[in-house]
């Protein structure tokens, strides 16, 4: 009976082992190593449970722990969840994090105590580190939890006995925004900055044939031998190196424009001794060392080329150093970064996006432009008309040529002309004898070449009067109108048209150069099945129809609230990098999407409602793409499937919505009721309730009545086993689809 008893207790404990090496139970796992300021450490502290607005919040291959007597948790998993939606960016080289969030920004050094909130200084009692479980291969970049989401206006409580961070949002108690309405559906607005707009494109050829007299009379602008020899003394007399001096003081920051280059002046009042600089995600960072910094926390630069912004900061007090942030417009601006002669200045240049060269000449192709100070991926080109002309800018660029225009006697060129036409924007603009097809052939070094040559395709119009119309024009042979399908890449603004046969002898092939703000190409080629396609890219959704007016066959632009009466857009919640919540051996994206793909089912075979999806495979749209999706279609409502975690005994459905007191109409609070009515009374799961949400980032940036529907939690057994049943997946979908077809009958669009 003992041997029995005792057999039995080996048993038991060896069960409760391998759970304990298997899952977290009550917080403790077994035997955790972390390896942190290059020391590994035994943890033997519980695990900590993070909730942001009641809904638990993964932590992903790293759990929240205690260290120092502070909760220290992975900065990404938490900060750029869903609950809070910061920006979060790593920069390798100085072992800092940045957290974005509204009006704040926050650095965290690696093993720094002082932090910076907005350029202040904020003494830490525990500093940022750098984590490694030692059964991963790295670390992960971990911030003391409280600090950061008390700057960035989140409450925090502290659950002892569960070991749990509570995080809630402080202005959840303001006023209740009101919902924003669906805006009207209004034309999307070109990149055209002056000029008549392109009227029309046709493919005919050129006037002239090769060679012309450009072959031999090419037009070359240069700048000059002190413009250039200007550039290289700038460049190579005030390179950075270290030397020794006294501490000095940063007193000003200027921007000069008087020379060759234009430049920003930080202004020391002795000597500098080391400055060490990163250009990094549109921010130039600055850091001098044995400096104290006079300037002030923040100046906004709010018609500045360059940036918007400059932050400083004391960033180090033993010893003194000051640390520059430049806020960048973009991350294609070039900066170089130099000392002058007597190391009280640093002088921080434009001087690599100068335009020096311009060549118009003729080779068996056709004219070609040659640019030399910028390469092709700063170059945007369109179309003008009255007179038809090419336009060329290059952004964040400054001209040395000046204004210059010449005549040229090219197969399509007639007159070149360029000119600094902002304070960082060059811009050629060539007038031709028709309209040339284009194609940026060359972007090697600092030479961007522009081919220009004589369409491929022919008997193809394209006209932009109130929308987009492409014309058919001669065609001889009838084409089968019934036989055409459409397909809308809408997440890639792609729409394809594919004929029921070869018309290759009618329309040829090639690629018309459209970028009129609205289209950008259109090309035409054969498939594999030797079908005519025609590939229109276009700027905005829009869907095409081909239509026979008179005896011209025409493709239209509609946008879908001209087209379609129903329109909603389905969001499969998480995807690609993003996993989601994981538990039970359930991956959320992966729920989320099943269920996406049931409802869909049901969709297809509906053919009175316009759906758009966001995703329908296992890829990651940013919150924003999901938005701007919606947006943009003019959606009638949108839907947002998720599935939920929290702890292993909550379970049922809850549906989130964004709150809004308006009457007779469609709102977010009534959509949510509908959608929670018939996921319940399908599902059997237990009802949770709506659950109003002013901040969660899909539901206050969409422009119209929005949900983010949570059908079941996958830390709950129960409901995990439910969610792992192609069944229970099947009827969700037929629950979402029921409340899709209810909310339609019950708020009719009347379009």
């Amino acid at each position: 009976m003992m041997k029995r008893f005792i057999s039995l207790l080996v048993l038991t404990a060896l069960i409760i082992n391998l759970f304990q090496i298997t899952v977290f139970a009550g917080n403790q796992t077994k035997e955790l190593y972390l390896e942190y300021d290059q020391n590994v450490y035994k943890y033997d502290s519980r695990l900590v449970t993070v909730v942001i607005n009641e809904k638990e919040i993964k932590t992903g291959d790293m759990p929240a722990v205690i260290i120092g007597n502070r909760t220290l948790v992975p900065v990404r998993e938490i900060f750029e969840s869903d609950a809070i939606g910061a920006k979060v960016e790593w920069n390798g080289k100085t072992e800092e994090v940045y957290i974005t969030y509204r009006d704040q920004f926050i650095v965290l050094a690696i093993n720094d105590k002082t932090a910076y909130v907005n350029g202040k200084p904020h003494e830490l009692d525990v500093p940022a580190k750098l984590v490694r479980d030692l059964n991963k291969d790295h670390p992960k970049t971990m911030i003391p939890l409280r600090f950061v989401s008390e700057v960035l206006g989140f409450e925090v409580d502290w659950d002892n006995s569960s070991y749990t961070a509570m995080l809630t949002n402080a202005d959840l108690v303001v006023d209740m925004p009101k919902e924003p309405e669906v805006p009207e559906v209004t034309e999307p607005e070109t990149n055209i900055i002056d000029g008549e707009k392109l009227e029309g494109i046709t493919g005919e050829g050129a006037n002239k044939t090769l060679p012309t007299e450009l072959k031999n009379t090419p037009v070359h602008w240069s700048a000059t031998k002190e413009q250039m020899e200007a550039i290289s003394s700038n460049k190579d007399s005030i390179a950075l190196t270290a030397e020794n001096h006294p501490e000095t003081r940063i007193s000003d920051i200027s921007y000069d424009t008087s020379g060759s280059m234009n430049r920003f002046v930080i202004k020391a009042t002795s000597a500098i001794s080391e400055v060490k600089y990163t250009l990094w995600d549109k921010k130039l960072v600055i850091d001098i060392s044995s400096s104290v910094s006079g300037l002030p926390s923040e100046k906004k630069y709010d018609s500045n080329p360059i940036l918007t912004s400059i932050r400083s900061s004391q960033y180090s007090t033993n010893p003194n150093a000051t640390r520059i942030v430049f806020d960048l417009k973009n991350e294609s601006i070039k900066l170089d970064v130099a000392f002058n002669k007597n190391r009280t200045e640093i002088l921080v240049t434009t001087s690599e996006n100068n335009i020096h060269d311009i060549l118009l000449g003729q080779n068996n192709q056709g004219d070609f432009i040659s640019v030399k100070g910028v390469a092709a991926p700063d170059v945007n080109i369109f179309r003008l008309s009255n007179p038809d002309r090419v336009v060329i800018d290059f952004a964040n660029t400054t001209s040395l040529l000046g204004t210059k225009e010449s005549e040229a006697s090219g197969q399509y060129v007639e007159k070149i002309r360029t000119a600094q036409f902002e304070a960082t924007k060059t811009r050629i603009v060539v007038e031709t004898d028709g309209q040339a097809d284009y194609e940026v052939v060359k972007s090697t070094g600092d030479e961007t070449m522009i081919q220009f040559r004589e369409p491929t395709y022919e008997n193809i119009e394209y006209k932009n009067e109130t929308k987009p119309v492409i014309a058919l024009e001669h065609v001889d042979v009838a084409i089968d109108m019934d036989g055409i399908i459409y397909e809308n890449d809408y997440r890639n603004k792609t729409f394809y048209i594919t004929l029921a046969g070869n018309y290759g002898n009618v329309f040829g092939k090639g690629s018309v150069k459209v970028h009129d703000g609205l289209i950008e190409t259109i090309d035409i080629s054969q498939n594999s099945k030797d079908q005519t396609q025609i590939i229109i890219k276009s700027n905005t959704i829009y869907e095409y129809r081909i239509e026979e007016v008179g005896d011209r066959i025409e493709i239209k632009a509609y946008r879908p609230r001209e087209l379609f009466d129903k329109i909603v857009v389905i969001d499969a919640g998480h995807g690609g990098r993003d996993p989601g919540a994981v538990a039970n051996g359930l991956l959320e994206k992966d729920v989320n999407l099943k269920m996406l793909l049931y409802l869909k089912n049901h969709l297809d075979a509906d053919t009175n409602i316009k759906v758009y999806y966001t995703r329908l495979t296992d890829t990651f749209p940013s919150l924003q793409e999901r938005c701007d999706l919606a947006n943009e279609v003019g959606a009638d409502f949108f839907v947002s499937i998720h599935n939920n975690a929290f702890n292993a005994s909550h379970n049922g459905t809850e549906t989130l919505y964004f709150p809004s007191s308006a009457q007779n109409k469609l709102t977010s609070p009534k959509l949510a009721q509908i959608f929670q009515k018939n996921i319940v009374a399908y599902t059997g799961m237990m009802d949770r309730g709506l659950k109003q949400r002013e901040n969660l980032y899909l539901l206050k940036n969409t422009s119209m009545p929005a949900i983010l529907v949570e059908v079941g939690f996958l830390t709950n057994v129960g409901d995990a086993a439910k969610l792992k049943d192609e069944n229970f997946l099947k009827t969700s979908g037929a629950a979402l689809y029921q409340s899709i077809l209810e909310t339609f009958e019950t708020y009719p669009t009347k379009r």
